[in-house]
């Protein structure tokens, strides 16, 4: 799950830095690429390993990388104050939506 968790920062900052990469994007999307798929068929030969959870660990690395996320204003893409807006609000959705779940049905 932490494994994952880096990939989803890794991918949050590929996409803040996307504009500024460059001609490498081509080399660092395929790298990307076999990166995922190796993870995903290392987590698919155990039967007992819950994909779920690795998924979770992979989104919850790509937001708080974005909140958390703190770009010179010159190199900020210009969709960058509301993606953080909504890793924010997405964050704290599912924490209260997981505590009520949890204090609920226990």
């Amino acid at each position: 799950t932490s494994g994952f968790g880096l990939l989803g920062v890794w991918f949050a900052e590929v996409l803040l830095t996307w504009d500024l990469l460059g001609p490498s994007r081509s080399r660092l999307a395929m790298w990307f690429g076999f990166m995922i798929s190796s993870c995903i068929m290392m987590s698919t030969l155990s039967p007992s390993v819950d994909f779920m959870g690795h998924f979770g660990g992979a989104f919850a690395g790509f937001l708080l990388a974005i909140i958390l996320a703190d770009m010179d204003e010159e190199h900020r893409p210009s969709w960058y104050k509301n993606a953080k807006t909504m890793a924010k609000g997405t964050t704290a959705f599912l924490i209260i939506g997981g505590l009520l779940k949890a204090i609920t049905f226990g």
